[in-house]
């Protein structure tokens, strides 16, 4: 910044933004299954088992496991939109193609 006579001279710095693209999904989840499973019910939905109980969250850990793997992400970089209660959910993935 520099002090004219009566005006002030500000230097604006430019910031880098990154947009990340995500797609969401819809799940639906059977929770205290026998056998776990990813399937594709359509090109947007999916059937979801999990061995893990629907109590303290650990099913929808599970679920954020499982899909990560099918999409070869991290769990970290998947968020539950909705259904956080509720066996229907939608999922945000980041779009990778």
């Amino acid at each position: 910044m520099e002090w004219g006579a009566g005006f002030v001279f500000i230097q604006y710095s430019t910031f880098d933004i990154q947009y990340s693209i995500c797609m969401y999904i819809r799940v639906r989840v059977v929770a205290g299954a026998k056998k776990e499973s990813f399937e594709a019910s359509a090109e947007d939905s999916f059937l979801v088992s999990v061995k893990e109980p629907a109590e303290q969250n650990r099913a929808n850990k599970r679920v954020l496991e499982l899909t990560a793997s099918h999409f070869g992400i991290e769990p970290k970089q998947i968020r539950i939109i909705s259904g956080h209660h509720s066996s229907g959910k939608i999922l945000s993935v980041p779009d990778i193609g």
